[in-house]
């Protein structure tokens, strides 16, 4: 009786320290399970405030244009109004579409039309452009376009103005202080590379540049005061007027070599470009050994070759004499202005006032290899022909 009695303790004491034991763990194993609960919950908030704070931070970013001002921009980009004419052909340069681009200049679409970004983006002639003309901008029209920014030319501060009364985020680009085409070029790639992301894109383009800079100043450093070309462009040239670009015309020449045979004139101060206008008189006197004609002019490189230019005599002249009358390319965009083919543009200049110095530059090969490269687009030797005639047609 007395073991049966001692069994049946040791069996209830066993079954005591077992439900003791079980009541222990699944204690234990609760409060663990609630302690890893809790931990969980922190993680989730915590990650929830850096969800909260990393969002906030992509809504929320600061541009500093070239007006200087602190532009706050949305991270996300989808819908952007391009008011400044030759950023289009950037834009496009960095982006490889215009997808995005919601509005443009009308001027920059005509331009568009007589270029190869018809072309390579034949949808650029379906952007809206009548909100706006010339300066004149209708901030209705432009406000029914929804876009998430605006970029406009920084001198037309009445736009600004306009602009940040309604709250459109809006970003000011302008030319360069220093005249440089490229260095323009480049400033505009760094600041389209922040606005969308795409700073190794941008990175990439102006090493580009810098390289040809570097290949045309080690090429032409060692020429004799002597021997430098001296040339001259022509921003217009008609039977009316004849117009050349002073200080900004000067530049291009600077970096290609040569010489700018009007350097020093005073001329007027038209936009990025302090104009000089000239009289056959003192063409004799300046006597360029190379003339090259922008987009603007209305008389061709033919016409004064020909000497048709009804009360201009051009026969005197050396660079006539020689046949060295050019007209500026078009690509991608006019060549003249800052654009996306700017490298291409110093490259073609430096082969027309040197030529035996870069006899070993293609600029066909050039040409096809840049759109290529940077455009993703193989051109056709019909391509190359107009981009270099110039002339606006067969795009």
């Amino acid at each position: 009786m007395k073991d049966k009695l001692r069994k049946s303790s040791v069996i209830a004491l066993t079954i005591i320290l077992v439900l003791a034991l079980f009541t222990g763990c699944t204690q234990q194993r609760q409060g663990e399970e609630a302690a890893e609960e809790e931990k969980a919950q922190v993680e989730i908030a915590d990650e929830k405030n850096d969800e909260t704070e990393t969002t906030e931070q992509k809504e929320k970013r600061i541009i500093i244009d070239q007006n200087n001002r602190e532009v706050e921009i949305p991270h996300e980009i989808n819908r952007v109004a391009m008011l400044a004419l030759p950023l289009t052909s950037v834009y496009f340069l960095m982006t490889g579409n215009v997808d995005n681009i919601v509005g443009m200049h009308p001027g920059a679409k005509d331009a568009a039309a007589e270029s190869m970004l018809r072309v390579l983006a034949p949808e650029v002639m379906d952007i809206e452009s009548d909100f706006i003309k010339g300066r004149d901008l209708n901030i209705e029209e432009l406000m029914k376009l929804d876009p998430c920014i605006v970029i406009f030319w920084g001198g037309f501060t009445e736009q600004q103005e306009m602009l940040e009364k309604i709250g459109i985020p809006a970003i000011a680009v302008k030319a360069t202080e220093c005249g440089s085409a490229l260095n323009t070029l480049h400033v505009w790639l760094d600041l389209l590379g922040q606005i969308f992301d795409m700073e190794d894109r941008a990175t990439e383009i102006i090493e580009y540049g810098e390289q040809v800079r570097e290949m045309i100043a080690i090429r032409t450093q060692e020429i004799s005061e002597e021997e430098i070309t001296r040339g001259l462009i022509l921003f217009r040239l008609s039977e009316k007027e004849i117009v050349s670009p002073g200080p900004y015309g000067q530049k291009w020449l600077e970096e290609t070599g040569a010489v700018d045979v009007t350097a020093g004139m005073e001329g007027i101060a038209i936009g990025m470009h302090g104009m000089n206008n000239l009289d056959m008189e003192q063409i004799y006197a300046l006597n360029p050994e190379v003339i090259f004609l922008s987009n603007f002019c209305e008389a061709s490189p033919e016409d004064i070759l020909n000497n048709t230019i009804e009360g201009q005599d051009w026969s005197l002249i050396q660079a006539v004499k020689d046949g060295r009358v050019y007209r500026i390319p078009i690509g991608i965009y006019i060549w003249y202005p800052p654009s996306g083919d700017i490298p291409l543009m110093l490259k073609w200049m430096a082969t027309k006032n040197y030529p035996e110095i870069f006899a070993d530059i293609s600029i066909e090969k050039e040409i096809s290899e840049f759109f290529q490269r940077f455009y993703g687009y193989e051109l056709s030797d019909e391509h190359i022909r107009n981009i270099l005639e110039g002339t606006h047609v067969d795009f």
